[in-house]
């Protein structure tokens, strides 16, 4: 709805700047809550405000026969006017000429936050103050430790330090620039404060959020390092299974009769001799250890205790990749027997004993 030049006057003349915006603040020590900060950065005020004066216009013009005027009008009700025009014109609603004005009372009411923000975090300036005295005052480069120390506390990055006037701890008025007192150094850093523009409370707030994040990848960082912890015992523990599998079927390998026939006769076992018996099973047992297993179409590992076509072309696929090279790589002999009881080279494939130096 268009503005008339009459309201736009009208709003000249509420005078709705610095001035009127330190007028309606509080003490801090009685501004608990910062509610009156909180209505001027959200407009609230200077709306009521204009909407106050507005309703006292209005109200003459009814008083005169103006608007509304004669006896068909119903009953005119002050609050209701009042409400319907705070709704009306609710900064959130509106974009006309009162724009800028509000902008400029919201960065007010934000540097107003920042001063009160400040000032009443004495309580951790005075803490971090007797971490570097024992009551007989500080120098200039201890009271810029102070600063600094708050700074970190606070995480602000060297933000706190670098908003502060130039020269700022040498300027503190006091009896003995070795020996200044908390209090020489807090009424300085109060009326400071209270005339400048030094820190907003949007820089905790991000200080808060780094905080935040910092503790979150803490966390995230801690949990990957005892995954990989709990994933390095699994590993030690499933190549201690491993061995110790290995181990057994090794020594029952050494107590049977037809491997041992191998082993110290020189016998061998080719395909396709019809052999079945423990001695295959304990050869194939023997080659799952390694990693090559028969396995059905499903990907399930077969048993069986029969010397094959299958069973042979798994021995000479491990052969290839473990076993001496021979002209003949589908035999079993004495050599490659021993080769595929060999515990350093199982070891060695394994990479087992190496997760274990690790640790």
């Amino acid at each position: 709805m268009p503005t008339s030049r009459a309201q736009e006057q009208a709003f000249k003349e509420l005078k709705l700047n610095d001035k009127y915006f330190m007028s309606l603040l509080l003490p801090m020590a009685e501004a608990e809550g910062d509610f009156d900060v909180y209505l001027m950065e959200n407009g609230v005020m200077p709306v009521l405000l204009q909407g106050l004066d507005a309703l006292s216009r209005h109200v003459d013009k009814l008083a005169t026969g103006g608007e509304g005027s004669g006896s068909s009008r119903q009953k005119f009700n002050p609050l209701t006017w009042l409400a319907q025009y705070l709704l009306r014109n609710h900064p959130l609603h509106t974009s006309d000429h009162r724009d800028s004005m509000y902008q400029h009372l919201q960065e007010l009411a934000a540097v107003e936050r920042g001063r009160r923000n400040l000032l009443r975090r004495m309580p951790e300036f005075e803490s971090a103050w007797m971490l570097f005295t024992e009551g007989h005052g500080l120098s200039t480069a201890q009271i810029e430790q102070v600063l600094q120390q708050l700074d970190t506390t606070w995480n602000l990055e060297g933000e706190f330090v670098r908003c502060l006037p130039s020269n700022f701890v040498a300027r503190i008025p006091c009896v003995d620039p070795e020996k200044v007192t908390f209090n020489e150094f807090w009424t300085f850093f109060e009326e400071t404060v209270s005339t400048q523009d030094l820190l907003r409370v949007s820089a905790f707030d991000e200080a808060a959020i780094r905080r935040q994040q910092a503790e979150q990848e803490a966390l995230e960082a801690l949990e990957r390092q005892r995954q990989r912890e709990a994933n390095l015992a699994e590993e030690q523990r499933q190549q201690r299974l491993l061995q110790a599998k290995f181990e057994t079927v090794c020594a029952d390998a050494y107590l049977n009769p037809e491997l041992s026939q191998i082993m110290i006769k020189g016998a061998v076992l080719a395909y396709p001799m019809d052999l079945k018996g423990e001695h295959i099973i304990l050869i194939l047992q023997l080659l799952r250890a390694w990693g090559h297993s028969l396995v059905d179409d499903e990907g399930n590992h077969v048993e069986q205790d029969e010397w094959d076509e299958r069973t042979k072309e798994l021995w000479i696929e491990w052969r290839k990749a473990h076993g001496p090279q021979t002209s003949y790589p589908g035999v079993v002999d004495a050599d490659s027997l021993k080769a595929l009881m060999d515990k350093e080279s199982f070891q060695a494939h394994h990479h087992i004993g190496e997760v274990d130096a690790e640790t």
